[in-house]
């Protein structure tokens, strides 16, 4: 497995990585009585029982270990898929969402991506953080019980690098910020607001 680089979209694509689990495994991995990892990486509360756990992930696309040796085939760049692959486990039952945990809880699943974040973001070789969730089939989950993942990679995605170009440019020709005024105007609109609590705004996206 090793990432390439397309020289027309200039992406970093995988490639060789085998193919993911298409029968979820049963028993399920994440419950804490079926747990394939090998070793645990962090546990909210750090004393007594947990509630929020985080496991190397069990097939990663990035894997810690080593360099990522850049080379040139031809015209072509490729490189060692070195990053880091994470599963944090929100909760230890099965059968419990992230939409029905108490405020508490829902902190600590938050907490476990901030320390994550940080302690990824030390290693020099890490260029870019993320954490995502995939909920439900159709969304590509892995395992029903409730988890998200996190990725750190050598690379910044190509998306990412086009939307801060665009949003440094829009701040060169206005001498403000995009994201401040995407929400100004959604606020004042009120057509596609979802939901706010104090200084925080969930809305619909105009395109």
């Amino acid at each position: 497995m090793e990432l390439r680089k397309d020289p027309i979209t200039r992406s970093w694509v995988i490639a060789g990585h085998p193919e993911r689990e298409k029968v979820r495994p049963d028993p399920c991995p994440l419950c804490p009585e079926n747990s394939r990892a090998s070793r645990v990486i962090l546990d909210l509360p750090a004393q007594g029982p947990w509630q929020a756990r985080v496991y190397p992930h069990f097939r990663p696309l990035y894997r810690i270990e080593g360099e990522a040796g850049r080379t040139a085939e031809g015209i072509y760049d490729r490189m060692e898929s070195i990053g880091a692959h994470e599963i944090i486990v929100e909760t230890p039952e099965h059968t419990r969402t992230l939409a029905q945990m108490s405020d508490e809880e829902i902190e600590r699943v938050l907490e476990a991506y901030a320390l994550r974040i940080a302690d990824l973001k030390r290693d020099a070789r890490f260029k870019y953080v993320t954490v995502f969730k995939n909920q439900g089939p159709q969304a590509g989950e892995e395992w029903p019980h409730a988890h998200s993942q996190i990725t750190a990679t050598t690379f910044v995605p190509r998306r990412i690098l086009y939307e801060l170009r665009s949003a440094r440019e829009w701040y060169r020709e206005r001498e403000r910020c995009v994201f401040c005024d995407i929400l100004r105007q959604e606020v004042r609109q009120a057509k596609r607001v979802v939901d706010n609590a104090g200084d925080f705004y969930a809305f619909c996206p105009y395109a």
